[in-house]
């Protein structure tokens, strides 16, 4: 086979979508699960506490008469104890997944964009972030704009799915590592070019939930039946991680959400930078930049590398 047409590249990319989507389903599924089955406990609690709220003196008396018996209950009441401290755990662990398994999602992002930029750029080497990015030598530079396109549709599609305390959690941190993201290029006075545009999309899913994924809407050339075929294990490759994701947190309940380490800029002024860049490139982003900037600066110096 030499090349695929549209349609059968416009069903892959959503059917790529999909499959993500359905694994990252599980793992928040099973913390809704988790959660339902903690307040059936709560409420049934509650309820054996209500009935026993107003005992009779008679029973009251025998409950408490003498030492010996209080301890007969020391057994119940350091059960309860330790499931208390299992089901925390359990919250917990569930929480710290989620963070881990959108954290990894945005690295995608940011990875394959910088191999974009390390192609596209014309004399400037750019520092790189501390992301693991396998070997990108055989595709051409069509692949991999191809490659940032579909993670970013990926990411919005996670973002979407993702657990709405854990995203309000982690959000923050993604905008200020995308500002100076940014602010970086702003910083080597690079040209605007399709690198900003995407970094700007990047922004946009985490501010608004949503970005226009252009690629989606417009004729392309047909691409490599060799391309899909390099993708769809990768694919495979980020399913299975994803479903061990949880079972490596709940070996090690210790365990917390690794941030992403991505590139930093070396200016006290990196949030204004990146923001300047982006509003130049999407003016109507130009309220939530500015609010986000004022509330960076005011919570001073992050360690964000």
């Amino acid at each position: 086979m030499g090349e695929m047409n549209d349609l059968v590249l416009q069903t892959i990319i959503f059917g790529v979508v999909v499959l993500m989507m359905s694994v990252g389903q599980c793992l928040w599924c099973q913390m809704d699960r988790q959660r339902d089955t903690e307040e059936k406990k709560k409420r049934n609690t509650e309820g054996n506490e209500t009935s026993q709220a107003k005992p009779t003196e008679k029973k009251r008396a025998k409950l408490y008469t003498t030492d010996s018996e209080n301890d007969k209950n020391a057994p119940d009441l350091l059960n309860k104890e330790r499931t208390q401290r299992q089901d925390q755990i359990q919250r917990q662990r569930s929480h710290e997944a989620s963070k881990q398994m959108l954290f990894g999602v945005y690295c995608n992002v940011v990875s394959t964009l910088e191999e974009y930029e390390a192609r596209t750029n014309r004399g400037t080497t750019m520092p790189k972030s501390n992301i693991n990015l396998p070997d990108q030598s055989r595709k051409t530079l069509k692949d991999v704009r191809w490659n940032v396109q579909t993670q970013l549709l990926v990411f919005e599609e996670q973002s979407k799915a993702c657990p709405t305390e854990v995203k309000h959690e982690v959000n923050k941190t993604l905008r200020k590592k995308t500002l100076i993201w940014a602010a970086v290029r702003e910083e080597n006075k690079l040209e605007i070019e399709d690198t900003d545009y995407f970094i700007c999309q990047l922004y946009e899913i985490l501010v608004k939930g949503k970005t226009r994924h252009a690629f989606l809407d417009k004729p392309r050339k047909p691409t490599s039946y060799k391309t899909i075929q390099d993708t769809i294990p990768i694919i495979m490759i980020g399913k299975h991680n994803t479903a061990m994701l949880d079972e490596t947190f709940k070996k090690d309940p210790k365990t917390i959400a690794s941030s992403p380490m991505t590139r930093t800029a070396y200016t006290d002024d990196a949030f204004k930078l990146g923001a300047c860049r982006l509003k130049r490139i999407k003016h109507g982003l130009s309220q939530d930049l500015n609010k986000d900037v004022e509330d960076f600066e005011r919570e001073g110096p992050d360690d964000l590398k």
